[in-house]
């Protein structure tokens, strides 16, 4: 899980461009995380230029999110290689034509 010390946030929404799922939000001028919608990816935390976005101990929850994110990710790269091959296929049966 991670959260935004509000004494360090100065809004400047660098978090919030970098988050894959849109889980930041800006309130009162300060970047605050919607723990329901982050993955726990640390994006955020990663490109924060003054630090603000802090790790709170993980729990399970976000263990799973991100896994499953992972998994998806798998799926939709192999579903993009499958309909490439079947696309080849097809152009190879009409060239036989």
């Amino acid at each position: 899980m991670l959260k935004v010390n509000a004494q360090k946030c100065v809004g400047c929404g660098i978090c919030m461009e970098n988050c894959p799922v849109d889980a930041i939000t800006l309130h009162n001028g300060k970047a605050w995380i919607d723990e329901h919608q982050c993955i726990g990816c640390e994006n955020c935390l990663r490109v924060c230029p003054r630090g603000a976005v802090e790790r709170r101990e993980k729990d399970e929850r976000q263990e799973i999110r991100m896994r499953l994110l992972y998994l998806r990710q798998r799926v939709n790269s192999l579903a993009s290689r499958l309909d490439a091959l079947e696309q080849i296929g097809k152009d190879e049966d009409n060239d036989n034509l």
